[in-house]
């Protein structure tokens, strides 16, 4: 039993050490190549949820006629890396870029983070504080609203057809559009909206250059989910 726990406690000791390591570098990084080291971060989370939707569909998502001939042709899964790829263009090169300076775009329309404010918060009174953490409030959540409801469907439309082009199927994307972009955005506000309560925090908690960190992460179960309905109709 001693023995457990003390295993047990290096390993998380080992996690949070590898952890904070992670993120030093990052914030280093981020200092120095803010908008490539945001990009490059957005491409790797890419890699990781079509990763997870791709297992999804081999174990899970397909029917009970093909695992069946999976199982008769002694099939093991196998990744789509041509798939991948495209899917890690497409949040490296446009999903990234765009993330980046529309988060920067929203916070000059519609400010959460106000410094100025920070050198005389001391000095107010309790209303105040009331009053400004409420307008705090309200814009963090014009933010997650606009990201969900305007660049929500951008992304959901350019990663299909940036993984249309790179995946050789550009001649039926304008179908494979009609069929399943309905679908995918709907599962992409579903999936959006579960983490509403998290992303407002965020949105209103965290320093500006550290919010699409946080969209990074969160994107990696938003990712897999898209990923999944967007290939719908090219198996």
């Amino acid at each position: 039993s001693s023995s457990k726990t003390t295993k047990i406690n290096i390993s998380i000791y080992l996690m949070k050490h590898i952890g904070n390591t992670l993120i030093s570098i990052y914030i280093t990084l981020l200092k120095e190549y803010e908008v490539l080291t945001k990009i490059v971060t957005s491409g790797i989370i890419g890699i990781i949820g079509d990763f997870l939707a791709q297992s999804f569909e081999y174990n899970v998502g397909m029917d009970h006629h093909q695992q069946q001939r999976n199982q008769n042709l002694n099939r093991v899964f196998s990744l789509d890396w041509v798939r991948l790829f495209g899917i890690f263009f497409e949040s490296t090169f446009v999903a990234g870029p765009l993330m980046h300076y529309a988060y920067d775009y929203m916070e000059h329309l519609v400010p959460i983070h106000d410094d100025d404010e920070k050198e005389f918060h001391g000095n107010m009174d309790v209303e105040k504080r009331k009053t400004i953490s409420l307008s705090k409030w309200a814009a963090a959540g014009f933010h997650v609203l606009a990201d969900i409801f305007i660049l929500g469907p951008i992304f959901v439309f350019t990663m299909m057809l940036v993984t249309s082009i790179i995946e050789g199927r550009i001649a039926t994307f304008s179908s494979e559009l009609a069929l399943d972009f309905g679908p995918a955005l709907w599962a992409s506000t579903l999936a959006s909206f579960s983490f509403v309560p998290m992303q407002l925090m965020a949105f209103k908690c965290l320093p500006i250059k550290f919010r699409l960190l946080y969209m990074n992460l969160q994107d990696i179960v938003w990712n897999a989910v898209v990923s999944v309905m967007a290939h719908k109709s090219r198996k």
